[in-house]
Formats: C-alpha cells, sequence, structure tokens
C-alpha cells in the first residue's frame, strides 16, 4: 500500500484543523461542492464533498470519483456549493481523465465489481480481473461471516494493469517514488486506485516461478487493501496501524499454485511469511509486541520490515482464529477514528490493550499457538 507522500508534506498541523464530517457511508445524502484549484502547474475542477476543512481554508477533498485531494487555501481558485447531493461518477466517467493521460493502446475490461484499464495481452487482463471478482466475493463472506456485515464500495474500484516493468515503473515513479524501482504493485491511497504489471510480460501467468507466486500475492495483497478502504473496515487518512494494515493484506493474499489461479482460500498459511517468523523468533526481543503495536517504525524501516510483516502476519493469523469478535471489534473502532487524526504510541497500545487484555498474557498465547499449530510443519 502507498501512503501518498502529500499527506507527509502536507504543511498544515493536524491541530488547526476542524472535523467537518462524520464517517462517510454510502446512502448518505451531501450537498454537492466544486471545487477549482491548481497544483504542480495543473489546473483542476473536481466535484465532491469536503472531509476536513483548515482554518485558513485549507482542504481536505472527495471527489466524486473516489480520489481524496489535499489542497492547499492559496491553491483554490474558486469553491461554490449546490442543494443537489454528491452524484457518485460512472465507471466510464471515473477513468475518463486517466485514459487520456495514458494513450491509445489502454483498453478497459469492466465486471461486476471492477474497472480494469490496461494495456497487457487480454488473457492477463483476464486473469487479473477474475481474481479481482474472487476476492470480492471471498472478503465479504468472509466480514459477514465473522459478525460485519460490510458495506458495498460507494466508488468505482479501478486497477491498472500494465504490460511490462518499464511502462509501470514511469508511471509509478511519481507517486511511488525511487520505491518504484522494486515493486510489484500499490495501492494509492489518493487516487483509489490499484497499480500493477504482467510480470511475466506477456508469457503466461504462471511463467517466473517465485517471481508469479509474488505477483499472484501482490495483486490480492493490494486489492485487499483497496476493498478495505471502500467498504468502511478502514477510512483512508485517519489513524490505520501498519501491522493492522499490512497484517490483513497478508492474511488475505496467500498464493496456492496448485490451483490453476493461484489463489484458493483466504487465511491460508502464509509460507514466506510463515518462514521469516520463524527464523525471527529465537531472537525475538521480550518488548516485540509493544513494538509492533506503538507505531509504524519496524514496518517502515527497511532493516527492520521482513521481520515486522511477518510478525504483523502472526498476529492477525492468531487473533482471526483464536479471538474473532475481539479482533472485529478492534477494527471497527479504528474505523472510526476521525481524519488526519494520529493515534500516539500509548493510545495505540491502550486501545489494543482495551479489546485484548493483558499484553504478556496475550503474548504468550501467541507465541504458544503460533509454535504449536502454524511454526511445526
Amino acid at each position: 500500500m502507498l501512503r501518498n507522500r502529500n499527506l507527509i508534506a502536507w504543511t498544515f498541523a493536524v491541530a488547526f484543523w476542524i472535523l467537518l464530517s462524520t464517517v462517510l457511508t454510502c446512502g448518505n445524502v451531501v450537498a454537492s461542492e466544486h471545487v477549482q484549484f491548481v497544483q504542480d502547474g495543473k489546473q483542476y475542477e473536481v466535484c465532491g464533498e469536503t472531509l476536513v476543512v483548515a482554518k485558513d481554508g485549507g482542504r481536505l477533498f472527495q471527489a466524486n470519483d473516489g480520489q481524496i485531494w489535499m489542497i492547499q487555501s492559496d491553491e483554490i481558485k474558486d469553491h461554490k456549493q449546490d442543494s443537489t447531493a454528491v452524484e457518485i461518477a460512472s465507471p466510464e466517467a471515473a477513468v475518463a481523465q486517466l485514459l487520456e493521460t495514458l494513450g491509445d493502446d489502454f483498453r478497459v475490461l469492466q465486471t461486476a465489481h471492477y474497472i480494469v484499464v490496461s494495456n497487457a495481452n487480454a488473457p492477463f487482463v483476464e486473469y487479473c480481473a477474475g481474481l479481482f471478482e474472487k476476492l470480492h466475493k471471498g472478503f465479504y463472506a468472509f466480514w459477514k461471516n465473522n459478525g460485519w456485515d460490510l458495506p458495498k464500495p460507494q466508488f468505482p474500484l479501478v486497477a491498472l494493469v500494465f504490460s511490462d516493468k518499464a511502462s509501470f515503473q514511469r508511471y509509478a515513479r511519481p507517486e511511488a517514488g525511487p520505491g518504484a524501482e522494486t515493486i510489484i504493485g500499490y495501492y494509492n491511497l489518493k487516487t483509489n486506485r490499484i497499480t500493477t504489471y504482467d510480470i511475466g510480460e506477456g508469457a503466461g501467468v504462471r511463467a517466473g516461478g517465485f517471481l508469479v507466486d509474488r505477483n499472484i500475492a501482490t495483486i490480492v495483497h493490494e486489492a485487499t487493501h483497496q476493498l478495505a478502504y471502500n467498504c468502511g473496515l478502514q477510512k483512508r487518512y485517519a489513524d490505520n496501524p501498519f501491522w493492522v494494515s499490512e497484517g490483513m493484506a497478508v492474511f488475505f493474499e496467500s498464493p496456492d499454485l496448485k490451483r490453476g489461479d493461484g489463489w484458493r482460500e483466504i487465511g491460508r498459511i502464509n509460507e514466506v511469511n510463515r518462514l521469516r517468523f520463524a527464523q525471527y523468533l529465537p531472537n525475538r526481543p521480550a518488548n516485540s509486541l509493544i513494538t509492533l503495536l506503538q507505531d509504524d517504525t519496524r514496518l517502515t524501516n527497511t532493516a527492520t520490515a521482513a521481520s515486522a510483516y511477518a510478525e504483523a502476519w502472526a498476529l492477525t493469523y492468531f487473533l482471526v482464529k483464536t479471538k474473532p469478535k475481539q479482533y472485529v471489534a478492534y477494527l471497527k473502532q479504528l474505523s472510526e477514528g476521525d481524519y488526519l487524526d494520529s493515534l500516539g504510541p500509548r493510545e495505540r497500545v491502550q486501545m489494543f490493550r482495551d479489546t485484548f487484555g493483558d499484553l504478556e498474557t496475550l503474548d504468550r498465547q501467541f507465541i504458544a499457538y503460533m509454535r504449536r499449530f502454524v511454526l511445526r510443519r
């Protein structure tokens, strides 16, 4: 998942923001706002609703195609509001501007729940679309079976699939920065889109061995982020602990190359992260759970990210399998957070403790469970 760099560069302190709206839910009637603004030398005109406004007039603005814009006050050229409700963009309108920027060789494949924009070969595009739909069905069934009947996405779910690594990197660099050189795909919080490429570059879904294994995992992983942020399970630009977001996506992603489509079920043991956690466990610090919960440092530091992702997956697996009601209650509490709010380390740990109880006891249960049921294979 790509955390948009504009959030880091945003110059206003959260303390200066006034919250204007509560959690968005499908069916809310919100008066349309129209904003004209200039960013990076380009002029934009968007329709939608303001989520947060700063004292000086800067806005966190959600457009009717699902994109969220951070607009500083000196960038706004015109702002007006009318009495009509926000009309969600049609699938065609949601990708119209994207198609204009990409070129004539891109085509659109629309499925029941997705819009796939791609210049890759048709079999791979159809494969990705089928995988998205399979995940969509399983995702909603999984949470419903765990007591959470999630609303359907408010906005069109858009995926951009490039035919090769080079074109993917050219497109991704402005959004992902230097990281574009090393990733297979990402979900962008700002644009609300998944972006990836055909790692086999037309050679077929199974070409490349382990790399295609990771390609499948990446597609499902990033599509999980997109679903989570579009169905009310998580809220974009709110406080979402990285271990929660990434642990959940890794929980859903596990590929299965014994199947024709490479992915079978939600919650299958993730072999890559099982092995990494097994390697981490002998030297796991006593405060490992606390450091995972309190902030995102371990997951965003390249030196510790691999073991942190493995532990995030392992903790998610343990909680889903042994404490599903508490886990859902915890996620619901996180989903109610305010836009641009940021919990401190103590607040994050306390929220987790309030739901799951004493952390030392939980940590012992966690490690014992993983040793007995997951690591012995």
